[in-house]
């Protein structure tokens, strides 16, 4: 009777496995998800950022120009003030790769 009773015992344990075996991979798949979630989110957040950023830069050296071109502008003779307008647009316009020809993306104009 011995053995009966280990089987026993074995069998009842091997069902109890089982039953925690699929709760433990039920768990898993749960936490796959959340973790796939998660990573996707972090993923936009980063394009979100890179995208800001990549904004950011050309408003800032708008208002920068802007702000430089006011100051020269405020007690400058005419055709100093138009001088400097035209070579900072020059060097803006060619470190954009848009030459002389055409209209550099965010012209200023006559600002």
């Amino acid at each position: 009777m011995d053995l009966a009773r280990k089987i026993a015992f074995l069998a009842q344990d091997t069902q109890k496995n089982k039953a925690d075996i699929k709760d433990l991979q039920y768990q898993m798949e749960e936490l796959t998800e959340t973790v796939r979630q998660m990573a996707y989110e972090m993923q936009r957040d980063r394009e979100n950022q890179a995208h800001e950023r990549g904004n950011l830069l050309p408003r800032l050296e708008v208002v920068l120009l802007r702000s430089e071109q006011r100051r020269l502008t405020a007690g400058a003779h005419p055709d100093f003030c138009e001088r400097i307008r035209t070579n900072k647009h020059h060097r803006w316009r060619k470190r954009e790769g848009t030459g002389s020809g055409g209209t550099a993306a965010g012209d200023l104009g006559s600002g």
